[in-house]
């Protein structure tokens, strides 16, 4: 899948609502940060503990810890434009 095509699927998709266990209605948007801060939080738990066997992996799982931060940031910008516009 394209990024444009992606990208018009996750905006169409926002306004759907999909009901958790809890059956509090979430967006898109919450689903993605949701699952990306627990991946997040996942590694981040596994650095502090130890977890790196070597320095390659320590930066290897800062790495992700990164990435995980730039995409949280860029969907709750991309959430923040959608409803932006949608007013």
């Amino acid at each position: 899948m394209t990024g444009s095509i992606l990208f018009k699927a996750l905006l169409a998709s926002a306004k759907q609502k999909v009901f958790s266990i809890s059956s509090e209605p979430q967006t898109v948007f919450d689903i993605l940060l949701s699952k990306i801060r627990e991946n997040m939080n996942a590694v981040s738990d596994s650095v502090s503990t130890g977890g790196a066997h070597d320095f390659g992996q320590y930066q290897r799982m800062v790495g992700q810890i990164e990435g995980f931060a730039l995409a949280e940031r860029e969907i709750l910008d991309l959430r923040d434009r959608y409803y932006k516009d949608e007013e």
